[in-house]
């Protein structure tokens, strides 16, 4: 017995022991994430400072290389004014404009440096602004922001400037919207080749529908009638039945709505017909919405099959 007493000793023993090495092991861990984060944030502290004390001296070298430049600017202002005078001559406004700048800041009233730069940038103004007029014209409405943007540095109080930018700022508005617009309406024209797919070629709209038949369908009080011509694409390995009972059409307004009958008033409506693989159907679908909503999606939704495209106006 007292073997068997020993051994339920050696036991707990072993037991004791190994909770006692794991609470030791997770204190070290403990003590070792502490230390490496603490290592860290010095050493980020460490980085900040140095990237600050950079940051400061090359401010420091900017300011002292500015301080030399006018120094050596104004033993030698005769010189520059002297080359300003050649550069309006040469009507190289911009380069005289930087010269110019830098006489003011060693001496602004320098002979008629004031009346100069007026003229120089009454000149820059007409040249930017010229440019930008050729690049609107030529419906380039980046660069000639571009060039009414610089002419606005120039001369900020100018209402015809800011008319002219903000005219641009709506082309360029509307050149995005159409792209936009263009890329929905490749994407809506798309379709899977290894699937049973839609693709939507046009969309409009109809206050009437006249049948080959004679007569006329209008939509109902408040609404308005919505013709998609739509394509269903077998891209499957199995046989597939096309009809125009799997379209549904949803509103901006996230109303339903099912095809209607005046889509059979249409010679070329869409038809129910059995497509084998690798073959496709097209045709015309008529739906009545509310008048004051667009048409967004077209879900297709037969047997084992579902798809869907956003809508974009084509017209």
């Amino acid at each position: 017995m007292n073997w068997l007493g020993h051994m339920c000793c050696d036991e707990k023993t072993k037991k004791r022991n190994k909770v006692i090495i794991l609470l030791i092991a997770g204190g070290l861990v403990i003590v070792l994430v502490f230390a490496v984060s603490a290592g860290l944030t010095m050493v980020c502290d460490k980085i900040e400072k140095i990237n600050k004390e950079i940051r400061e001296r090359e401010k420091k070298e900017v300011v002292e290389r500015e301080e030399r430049n006018i120094e050596r600017d104004k033993e030698n202002i005769e010189g520059l004014y002297s080359d300003v005078r050649l550069l309006m001559k040469e009507k190289k406004w911009s380069e005289a404009e930087k010269l110019l700048k830098r006489i003011s800041a060693v001496e602004s009233d320098y002979l008629d440096v004031t009346k100069l730069t007026k003229k120089v940038k009454d000149k820059l103004v007409r040249e930017y602004s010229a440019r930008g007029a050729e690049h609107y014209k030529r419906k380039s409405y980046t660069l000639a922001a571009k060039e009414y943007r610089r002419a606005f540095e120039l001369c900020p109080y100018s209402t015809k400037i800011q008319h002219k930018l903000i005219k641009i700022r709506n082309k360029l508005i509307n050149q995005e919207l159409k792209a936009e617009r263009k890329k929905k309406a490749e994407d809506m024209r798309s379709y899977y080749a290894n699937k049973v797919d839609i693709a939507v070629q046009e969309v409009k709209e109809k206050s009437v529908i006249f049948s080959s038949y004679g007569y006329s369908n209008y939509p109902d009080s408040g609404k308005k009638f919505v013709l998609i011509n739509s394509y269903v694409i077998n891209g499957s390995k199995l046989t597939h039945h096309a009809n125009p009972n799997n379209f549904t059409l949803v509103d901006s307004g996230g109303f339903s709505y099912h095809y209607d009958s005046a889509t059979h008033s249409l010679d070329n409506s869409f038809p129910a017909v059995n497509l084998i693989p690798g073959t496709k159907t097209t045709g015309w679908l008529v739906f009545q919405i509310k008048s004051s909503n667009e048409p967004k999606r077209l879900i297709y939704s037969g047997f084992g099959v579902k798809a869907e495209k956003k809508i974009v106006r084509t017209e």
